[in-house]
């Protein structure tokens, strides 16, 4: 079965978009991230609109997350098939 992410990955990826990326060792995207993080501050402040550089920050990360989530299930999906396999093979 796969690895199913604790909660509070999902609380990181949504508040933390920059720090996710850092644990999952993606530096690039967390600087992309961060960056895209820091400019929204004063836009929330200036003209209310940095609301929306932060969520595309927290979509781009809960994306990402959701690929993870998409591809341990893929691989554990592929392992099964290859046990069943191996385990036919064996009994013929």
């Amino acid at each position: 079965m796969a690895k199913r992410p604790s909660f509070g990955t999902y609380l990181l990826a949504l508040f933390l978009p920059p720090l996710f990326f850092i644990t999952r060792k993606r530096y690039i995207a967390a600087i992309i991230n961060l960056i895209l993080c820091v400019v929204s501050i004063p836009f929330f402040f200036v003209f209310g609109s940095g609301i929306f550089l932060w969520l595309l920050c927290a979509t781009w990360s809960m994306w990402n997350l959701k690929n993870e989530v998409m591809d341990n299930h893929i691989q554990a999906q592929a392992e099964a098939i290859v046990a069943a396999t191996e385990k036919a093979k064996v009994s013929e």
